[in-house]
Parts: C-alpha cells; structure tokens; sequence
C-alpha cells in the first residue's frame, strides 16, 4: 500500500487483542494489545482519552469517518471483553457526529457486525451486544449514518436496516488445498450518492505447516490459479446509495448486495 501511495485505516478486531474468547487471564492482556495496535497502525489519536489509536475519526472532502473500538470491559456476569461501544466511546461517538453537521456522508466502521449478517446465525461469530438496540446503532441511526463497514464474517454480506446499510466483507479461509475467496469494496462517492462495488477473487490455501494453531487458520502461502489471475477480480454485487429526505436509500443493488434490507 506504501509503494503505491495509497493511506489505509484501520479498525481494531478481535485478533489484534488476542482473538475470541477472552478468559480472565487473556483478558488482562488486551490493554497491553491494544498498545502495540497504537504503535505500530498509528491511527490518528483523536479519540476518547483512553482509546486514543483504536477509536478516532477523520474528515475526506465531504465524508466524515469513525472508526470504532468494539472490544470493552463488561462489568458484573460478563466482566470480560464484550462487543460493545458504551460510557465514553459512546459520548465521543455523539459528540463527534453532533460536532460535523455540514458533512453530506458519514461512514462508520467497526470489527462486528451490529445486525447479523447472514440469514442463519453462528454463536462462533461475534456480534455486538444489543443489535440494533444497542446505543451505538440507535447513535448511528440517529444521525442518519450511510454506512457501517465491519468485518468478522467470513464471507461478504450486506444488512440494511433504520435506515443505515452494514456490508460486511473479508476472506473465506479454508482447509488445505480449498478454494477461498478474498475481497474488497470500492465507494466512489458523489454528492448526493455513493457507488458501491464490491470485487472479489479466489485463492487456494497451500498444503504445509498453517501459521496458527486451528484448522481454519490462514496457510504460510496462498496463491491464486493462472487462469483467475488472468481473469482477476470479478464483481459479486453493486449498488448505489442514495440520501433523500427520509435518509439513505440503497437502489439498483446486484448480487451480493440484494435482498439486503430488514424490516
């Protein structure tokens, strides 16, 4: 991404704290992870006082953008790391959107989905706790937000629901010598609308020794067959969101990204 100019954000997931679950002891380490996530991404350090590098926000031209951290402390039965955004994230969260009324796009982004992403649940996959009661997606509803990016799914998937649309996206990582896939999301954004094309392309998982203990665990070498990277990445869904009166509105959505609103 250095070679060719191009500046990357990020938002911090479970596995740069250690990875889901997080008994007392692992717990304990998280703070100590999330240092190292400070240090070495080097996020602007504009956030609440202490999540300063894993919670920020920036404003490009005409979109404000917040990155999340969604990995607190609980408190009583669940003392551990929860999938929450609460207390001062959750105030600087509010006071960031109040504090950018002229912006015409806004853009969250955040580790686990907030509305599950895909028509049958997992209780492996994390989400974050309270769904769409949850004070930060009545936050991001409240102001109208266009989109919140996360991850965590191994496979991409598109919710739109109050008026604000989660895709999802990220690798399918499987057993050795399986097909996966890999993808990213392209938003050209207009005044008015933004142009989402999501593109993807399938890798193999090489035989050998995997870099993590686990089945799932991404191989020492990927590689991709002669014949898909000649062809490269193909697009798996499009769609165009649109702001009206009553909020953003997604239209002409293909693929992956039909059939993506809820009641």
């Amino acid at each position: 991404m250095e070679e060719h100019g191009l500046r990357f954000y990020a938002a911090v997931g479970d596995q740069e704290i250690g990875g889901s679950p997080w008994p007392t002891d692992k717990a304990a380490l998280v703070p100590l992870f999330k240092r190292q996530f400070q240090r070495y991404l080097n996020m602007p350090r504009n956030g609440p006082l202490r999540l300063k590098g894993t919670a920020y926000s920036f404003v490009h031209e005409n979109a404000l953008f917040v990155a999340l951290d969604v990995f607190e402390r609980g408190s009583g039965a669940q003392a551990g790391i929860v999938p929450q955004v609460t207390g001062e994230q959750l105030q600087w969260l509010e006071q960031t959107l109040a504090d950018n009324p002229g912006v015409e796009h806004v853009v969250a982004l955040g580790h686990t989905p907030i509305v599950e992403a895909t028509a049958v649940a997992s209780p492996d996959r994390l989400l974050l706790a309270g769904g769409r009661e949850s004070p930060l997606w009545q936050a991001l509803k409240k102001r109208g937000t266009d989109l919140y990016l996360c991850g965590e799914t191994q496979a991409a998937a598109c919710r739109q629901a109050d008026g604000v649309l989660q895709i999802a996206h990220g690798g399918q990582w499987c057993g050795p010598g399986r097909s996966a896939a890999v993808n990213y999301l392209v938003a050209t954004v207009y005044p008015g609308r933004i142009d989402l094309e999501l593109k993807q392309i399938a890798i193999l998982k090489e035989d050998g020794t995997p870099a993590q203990a686990g089945g799932s665990s991404p191989g020492e070498k990927i590689r991709i067959a002669d014949d898909v990277k000649q062809k490269g990445f193909t697009t798996v869904g499009t769609a165009v969101l649109r702001r009206d009166q009553a909020g953003p509105v997604l239209s002409n959505a293909t693929g992956v990204l039909e059939k993506a609103s809820l009641p």
